[in-house]
């Protein structure tokens, strides 16, 4: 079992700590290019079939392995986080003097009472969830399963396990009644758009996961 940093958006931690968000997908780098299919899920590789119906296995090929991991690892969550002072004078270096701030609960800072009365002075600053420490972060995940697909086909079940508010209504060309579809293709390009659009429909490591208590 290995431990991996993971980066979530304030709205997809919300879902994770509401239980409503129990997937992720993340574009595979590189792309399998000229390749047609997944003919062979194993526990950590993966075979493709070209397009010519070819099947090709290597192992050394890095992206027939999933870099955020496989059943049963485990993935620590990065989010936008500050560090509020726990005494006047805090050490930098000693967590002890610290306690995270995490943006995804909003801008009240409940911790202010736990603070000497010079310290409540301070509003520490949101820093970005990639410089978030270990130590720092409060929700654990353990990978239940890993798939390699196309983006597009994604089906209603598992948009809504991947935590999006359902659109009010489909788009011309999408039947009713794939509204989390609807709303996970707008978050997608959302936050992926400049490389690698919905439409451009790529592979993707679909990550099904529990959250440790």
């Amino acid at each position: 079992m290995k431990e991996r940093p993971i980066l979530f958006a304030g709205p997809m931690v919300r879902a994770i700590l509401d239980g409503r968000k129990t997937q992720t997908r993340r574009l595979m780098k590189p792309q399998p290019v000229g390749r047609a299919g997944v003919v062979w899920p194993a526990e950590d590789r993966w075979a493709w079939s070209s397009a010519a119906g070819q099947t090709m296995i290597d192992e050394r090929d890095a992206q027939c392995c999933c870099p955020h991991g496989y059943k049963r690892d485990r993935l620590w969550v990065r989010e936008t986080f500050a560090l509020a002072p726990l005494r006047t004078e805090p050490d930098p270096d000693d967590p002890d003097d610290w306690h995270p701030v995490y943006r995804a609960d909003g801008d009240e800072r409940p911790w202010l009472s736990s603070l000497d009365e010079e310290a409540r002075e301070v509003k520490p600053p949101w820093k970005p969830s990639i410089f978030m420490p270990r130590w720092a972060s409060r929700i654990l995940l353990e990978i239940t399963e890993v798939r390699v697909q196309r983006l597009q086909d994604i089906t209603e079940a598992d948009a809504r396990a991947e935590g999006v508010t359902p659109a009010p209504f489909c788009k011309s060309g999408r039947p009713s009644g794939m509204e989390h579809v609807e709303a996970f293709e707008d978050l997608w390009d959302e936050i992926n758009g400049d490389r690698a659009t919905w439409a451009s429909n790529p592979w993707v490591w679909a990550i099904s996961f529990r959250r440790v208590p």
